[in-house]
């Protein structure tokens, strides 16, 4: 199942209407952080911290989890700078 869910996020991450998620911690209503975190091997609490707050997160984090989803690291990058700057704005 967890596989299913890394590819939807995927195909959500790569389409052209990538903006669907607002904040970073959008896909984890889709992936389960404690199966992520086991995935990662980081700590699920910390992963949690880091995903609400994603000027937390760092190079190593957004290779680990793009490599999960396939995906390049710079996508996430970019989805964790809009999260931080939308917040920052409010």
């Amino acid at each position: 199942m967890k596989e299913v869910n890394y590819q939807r996020v995927r195909s959500l991450l790569l389409s052209k209407e990538r903006q669907e998620f607002e904040h970073f911690s959008q896909m984890f209503e889709i992936l389960k952080v404690s199966n992520v975190a086991v995935d990662m091997k980081v700590n699920g609490s910390t992963l949690r911290r880091k995903t609400l707050n994603p000027e937390l997160l760092t190079a190593g984090d957004l290779v680990k989890l793009a490599a999960l989803l396939n995906v390049e690291p710079r996508i996430l990058l970019e989805l964790a700078l809009r999260s931080v700057k939308r917040v920052e704005l409010q």
